[in-house]
């Protein structure tokens, strides 16, 4: 009974962890990979269906799925887009307490519950929209059915003892059978499987003969099973080599491996090797960067773990484990920035193994030990210990998912903070039906990361941005009058544009991460040399100003201000040009862009773009 209520609390702890603040709190934004996955389960409603989706460097269909459920649920928003990883995350710390508890006993089964539960790793990527999380769940369910499996072949039947029929005998390996081919469609570390189910049926030819010689023919079923289950996605990716190119933008170590240079996967082992005590991850994408998985405690814990397994191989159950573990590491072994802790999301299931065995061994020797008797009777001590382990890694974790993390300028930038805010900011701005927003991905990303965060849907925005300053604003126009100019604090404006801005009676205010100007009558540009021309009944040009001189005692460079105006939506994107001529008619400079893609513009927009011509 008080192993049920321990259980029960530290599941309770992991969905605490997991699901606080999930919307904005931590991450503070959408990153584009969730955006991207968003727009793929968009596609599924629409109506495409596949094993595989080409999109975003390629993604496995499984979790889309998934999510595409919760989204058809709750609607278009990111705690609709996190909450299936974060169920799947509280599911993997169950999944390895039954793992644990098949394979070394309650004792090892509440540590490894403690350590999923509570350590950042797993606790990270719970918090993200994304089809990592899915892995560890289809992959240590397999596990499990598979264990249930083998321990009852190995188990010597009573001589009198019945016959079981062939399907009781065979259902847990189908069971598992068939979840090794669902967790092909879950992330691309999966590729790991194979190897590992290769290795431990290796092991188990060469060093436990007897057993293997009695269940090859049910191996054989289970790997065929597998393979069958698998095959579809499988195909696909074979009859399109293209659909996968991330993996050759990753694999360096791997091809220098089989040119014959062993040093980048060298190296790559002794980093991931030391990512448990020393240092981590070495990208905020995947967690504080250089953090290590454990504190001291817990990477003490660990080494002397992998000791104590390398010391027991000849066991069935820890060759198991170190089979997987090796398996697992193989994904980031043979890929750049080793430990990747997200293509080593297969060893989450065994994570808390290792150190668990420690802590079981010690509880062993207080039979020994009068001492360590009292200290471990009724297992006492391994619960407070446990417990322990649960409370000194959930703080260490929150400090981490709540304090550190989400406070990075480069956490920041990726999760998109800013538009989030900027998309709070107009849902509690019901007045402004009318808005431009500034990013640095107008012509892709922008759009559906404002769709899914802006909770209105009586507000019709543009787009506008660049990767530097912005030198083109877009001032909605249309009915009603008021509206406003979002941009990130963090993407400057070209100072005479600002305050030009000012100029024609915007207000400024500075909120957090943006920066608004807003209006609530028409904009009346007056350019300081009027044209009113009109191009195409698209376009008018309603005049410039010159900012600096251009001819005569020009600088190295001109800038000059135009001012247009939208008259119909073009059929394809506009470029502005302008060119400086010298006297014989010759391009003495030129500024050939623009950085408001007009798919967004809508008539009675009013577009004012700075012009830096070079004049040398």
């Amino acid at each position: 009974m008080r192993e049920r209520w321990v259980v029960v609390v530290m599941l309770l702890a992991a969905a605490g962890l997991r699901l606080v603040g999930l919307d904005r709190v931590s991450p503070p934004g959408l990153s584009h990979d969730e955006v991207a996955n968003w727009l793929i389960d968009r596609s599924i409603l629409a109506g495409k269906h596949a094993v595989y989706f080409t999109e975003a460097y390629g993604h496995e269909a499984g979790f889309h799925y998934l999510q595409t459920g919760f989204l058809a649920l709750l609607g278009d928003h990111a705690l609709a887009l996190r909450l299936p990883t974060a169920f799947l995350g509280i599911l993997a710390a169950a999944v390895a307490y039954a793992l644990n508890r098949r394979l070394f006993g309650r004792q090892v089964a509440l540590v490894s519950l403690a350590v999923t539960a509570a350590v950042l790793w797993p606790v990270f990527f719970s918090r993200q929209g994304l089809r990592a999380m899915s892995l560890p769940v289809t992959a240590g369910l397999m596990a499990c059915f598979f264990w249930d499996w083998l321990r009852r072949e190995a188990a010597a039947a009573p001589p009198a003892a019945p016959p079981r029929p062939w399907f009781s005998r065979q259902r847990s390996l189908l069971l598992a059978a068939l979840l090794a081919g669902l967790s092909s469609y879950t992330y691309m570390a999966n590729r790991a499987l194979p190897f590992f189910f290769a290795g431990f049926f290796l092991y188990l030819a060469v060093v436990h003969w007897p057993l293997f010689r009695r269940i090859w023919p049910s191996l054989l079923l289970f790997l065929a099973l597998y393979g069958l289950l698998s095959w579809p996605i499988v195909a696909f990716i074979q009859t399109v080599p293209a659909a996968e190119v991330r993996i050759a933008e990753v694999d360096a170590p791997l091809r220098a491996l089989l040119a014959g240079d062993w040093w980048p996967v060298a190296q790559n082992a002794r980093a991931i090797f030391g990512m448990f005590g020393f240092a981590g991850d070495p990208l905020w994408r995947h967690n504080i960067a250089g953090w290590p998985v454990f504190d001291p405690f817990l990477a003490l814990l660990f080494y002397l773990g992998v000791g104590l397994t390398l010391w027991r191989w000849r066991d069935p159950r820890h060759a198991f484990l170190l089979i997987w573990a090796a398996a697992a590491a193989l994904p980031t072994l043979l890929t750049i920035d080793a430990p990747s802790s997200i293509r080593f999301i297969l060893l989450i299931p065994v994570l808390g193994t290792f150190p668990g065995l420690v802590i079981h061994r010690i509880a062993h020797l207080s039979t020994v030990f009068p001492k360590l008797s009292t200290i471990f009777s009724k297992n006492l001590g391994i619960t407070l210990l446990t417990i322990a382990i649960l409370l000194i890694s959930g703080l260490r974790t929150a400090r981490a998912v709540f304090v550190i993390w989400p406070h990075n300028d480069e956490v920041i930038f990726v999760w998109q903070e800013a538009l989030t805010q900027i998309a709070a900011d107009l849902d509690a701005r019901p007045a402004i039906t009318e808005a431009a927003v500034a990013g640095w991905t107008p012509d892709s990303m922008d759009e559906p990361t404002l769709a899914v965060t802006l909770q209105r849907e009586d507000v019709r925005l543009r787009h506008l941005g660049t990767v530097g300053e912005i030198s083109t604003v877009i001032l909605p126009g249309g009915e009603p009058a008021a509206g406003a100019l979002y941009r990130p604090a963090a993407l400057p404006l070209a100072p005479p544009l600002a305050g030009r801005l000012l100029d024609l009676g915007l207000v400024r205010s500075e909120a957090g991460s943006f920066d608004r100007y807003a209006w609530s009558i028409p904009i009346t540009p007056r350019p300081a040399h009027p044209l009113g021309l009109t191009f195409g009944d698209e376009l008018e040009l309603l005049g410039y100003d010159l900012l600096s001189p251009c001819a005569g005692d020009a600088g190295p460079t001109c800038q000059l201000l135009t001012y247009w105006r939208v008259l119909a939506v073009p059929p394809t994107e506009r470029r502005f040009f302008a060119h400086l001529v010298d006297a014989a008619g010759a391009i003495a400079g030129q500024h050939d862009a623009l950085e408001a893609p007009a798919r967004y513009w809508q008539p009675g927009d009013l577009l004012i773009q700075l012009h830096t011509l070079p004049t040398t």
